[in-house]
């Protein structure tokens, strides 16, 4: 849902072209948009502009997550990342956290309309009275997948870097400091402490982080 009229718009693109993105910033913020896809993208392009690659990492996230559809939404993400080095720090050789980082990257809603369809095949080969090692498929599929979701999604939630982030052995920065990520990052992380988050993926950058060091998609 475009919050934007015609009029606002046009002063956007006029700006844009302008090459004066801090003024475009501050003529979005007095828009007074909802915080919703839209208003993320546009923000982000702003940012990424400027070379604020980090933050505008962290508005097309939202942008996705959100649910907003734009062409360029994916090729604006694709960009930044690759500006952060993200491969370098979020990718994984090993499987497991290979599927984690990959299942973590949709929402409910995305998985639920995937696994509707395989629902949708047992049913009809039951109907049909198919062979019952020809319904097994499908509904094995139905409960890996699910599975899968469930584990993965409850186990963290996606965070992101807001800054050159500290990590900590323990939830305290009395602890020691054993590593550090760049802005940017994206993270999963879970609450054991209040305030204080685990890292749970990457698994090479696992330790704690402070509330405040990161931005979250919700």
């Amino acid at each position: 849902m475009n919050n934007l009229n015609n009029d606002q718009y046009s002063k956007l693109e006029n700006c844009y072209t302008d090459n004066e993105s801090s003024v475009c910033q501050e003529l979005l913020e007095s828009f007074s948009l909802n915080p919703d896809g839209e208003y993320f993208y546009l923000k982000g392009n702003l940012l990424a502009k400027e070379g604020n690659f980090s933050q505008a990492r962290i508005l097309f996230e939202k942008a996705k997550f959100s649910g907003y559809e734009n062409s360029l939404l994916e090729n604006n993400l694709s960009f930044v990342k690759k500006q952060l080095r993200t491969k370098y720090i979020e990718e994984s050789n090993d499987i497991s956290s290979q599927l984690y980082s990959f299942t973590n990257n949709y929402t409910y809603t995305f998985w639920s309309l995937f696994l509707w369809p395989l629902f949708i095949w047992f049913v009809l080969l039951f109907i049909n009275k198919s062979k019952w090692l020809i319904k097994i498929i499908p509904l094995l599929m139905m409960l890996i997948f699910s599975s899968l979701v469930i584990y993965t999604k409850e186990s963290g939630i996606v965070s992101f870097s807001n800054k050159d982030v500290a990590i900590f052995d323990g939830p305290s920065r009395a602890f020691d400091q054993v590593r550090e990520v760049p802005a940017g990052i994206k993270l999963i992380t879970k609450e054991l402490r209040k305030n204080w988050y685990y890292i749970v993926f990457p698994d090479n950058l696992s330790g704690w982080v402070p509330k405040e060091d990161l931005e979250f998609l919700d």
